[in-house]
């Protein structure tokens, strides 16, 4: 019998969040109290429960302690394969930005059963809970499953398909860039790789600060070798 508190911490995946807050500081002199802008950054730690439950802990720099986050009680069930993959991601222009702010916040996608991989969302278009978002249908939920994103805009995942292959997904929520070779607001099917071995863990970044921008993606290949 496989090891499961091992198994929750090897797909664990954390993601720092940083959001702006208004206070009210102090002025000087007869002068009014001025807003004062404070960073606030939260570390989430997401996991994989005993009994196959997505669950999370929640530390701020405001708070200073870890506390029980709310996503366990959304009852939101992972398949129990031993390779089973999770994967978090945050919108990099959401850093320094309100936790309200339209179109950003956290995504989550792990694998919901053993042929569907599924997103989570948490404060998109200012949701106060987690909710279900896309599901992909021909995707292997026992093997890996990557995220990426680009700036606000764009979000890739990264999967293995029910043919064997390694599957890119992508979505663009910008609306103003829809044209009929780059369709928005819909996931679409990307670029597909033959040679991964099934299960095979996945993981992947995107560097824009290059030109032109890549996107790495690693995997063990048929031969056995990281990719």
């Amino acid at each position: 019998m496989r090891n499961r508190k091992l198994h929750a911490a090897l797909i664990a995946a954390t993601i720092i969040v940083m959001a702006i807050s208004l206070g009210v500081g102090l002025g000087i002199g007869l002068e009014k109290p001025k807003p004062v802008t404070h960073l606030q950054a939260r570390v989430a730690r997401f996991y994989v429960t005993a009994d196959n439950y997505l669950s999370d802990w929640i530390n701020s720099n405001i708070s200073q302690s870890w506390s029980q986050g709310t996503i366990r009680s959304g009852d939101f069930q992972v398949s129990n394969s031993s390779t089973v993959g999770l994967s978090a991601c945050v919108n990099r222009k959401w850093y320094g930005a309100p936790y309200n702010i339209t179109g950003l916040g956290i995504r989550l996608y792990y694998g919901a059963s053993n042929n569907t991989i599924q997103e989570l969302g948490w404060n998109l278009d200012g949701q106060i809970a987690w909710f279900k978002g896309a599901s992909f249908p021909n995707s292997n939920g026992e093997g890996g499953v990557e995220c990426t994103v680009r700036g606000a805009s764009i979000t890739y995942v990264w999967m293995e398909n029910l043919q064997g292959q390694l599957q890119q997904m992508w979505y663009d929520f910008n609306a103003s860039a829809n044209t009929s070779s780059h369709p928005t607001q819909t996931w679409v099917a990307g670029l597909t790789y033959p040679d991964i071995v099934h299960n095979s863990a996945i993981s992947a970044i995107n560097d824009f600060t290059v030109t032109p921008p890549t996107k790495n993606v690693h995997f063990q290949a048929q031969n056995l070798s990281i990719v």
